[in-house]
């Protein structure tokens, strides 16, 4: 069985090697920007998930309906 050089990358048919390892290489930064943004937007995303689990829970209670308890 023929061994795969450490850094393989398929070759898209006809694009030159420096254009395949631009493209590589933009896909790798747009990886590490979403994760980025993934990691910064998760506090917020979580704080308004538990205001709007708690909105619901007082409008529930409001409307005289039991009380659920609160998924974290």
């Amino acid at each position: 069985m023929k061994r795969r050089p450490k850094n393989f990358a398929p070759i898209v048919l006809g694009w030159s090697k420096s254009e395949q390892r631009r493209f590589i290489d933009a896909v790798e930064k747009f990886h590490a920007l979403v994760s980025d943004l993934e990691r910064v937007l998760s506090p917020a995303k979580r704080k308004r998930q538990m205001k709007d689990a708690t909105a619901a829970a007082m409008q529930g209670q409001a409307n005289g309906q039991p009380e659920k308890p609160l998924a974290d």
